[in-house]
């Protein structure tokens, strides 16, 4: 019986295993790089720590890259965290600088460039209803 070099068979003969694991090898090496470039264009993450009752943020080696100042913080998504600074909560990038100034009751991390955050105030005085009212509004990312 005759082999026929020129079928597409012949690329997974016997005498071929060693191009074909070296192919395989290099497949995989360029799909981890494409993740690899991928995942780090992002940033790299940054994670709150609480120093002196004062929250900030460190990167993956412990640097603190966002010194502690906040009273409350919450985690980075679409470039965003949103801290409680003062009595309000506002939004702070990744370089500490407050990109959405505190002015919220409530703040949700971003998803897809919006916010869930919210505001509560004492219903007005000839209201029969005593209880603070809520409103939920989008916030839209920088």
């Amino acid at each position: 019986m005759t082999f026929d070099t020129n079928s597409p068979a012949a690329l997974f003969h016997p005498r071929n295993r060693r191009l074909l694991l070296i192919a395989g090898g290099l497949l995989l090496l360029l799909t981890v790089t494409v993740i690899a470039v991928i995942t780090s264009s992002r940033g790299a993450p940054i994670f709150p720590i609480t120093i002196n009752g004062k929250i900030g943020y460190i990167n993956p080696s412990g640097k603190v890259v966002i010194q502690p100042q906040f009273v409350d913080a919450g985690r980075f998504e679409d470039g965003l965290a949103p801290v409680l600074a003062g009595s309000a909560w506002g939004y702070v990038d990744r370089n500490g600088k407050l990109e959405i100034a505190p002015q919220f009751d409530i703040a949700d991390p971003f998803s897809d460039g919006r916010a869930l955050v919210a505001n509560q105030g004492i219903a007005p005085e000839n209201s029969s209803v005593g209880s603070p009212r809520c409103g939920w509004e989008p916030v839209r990312g920088t």
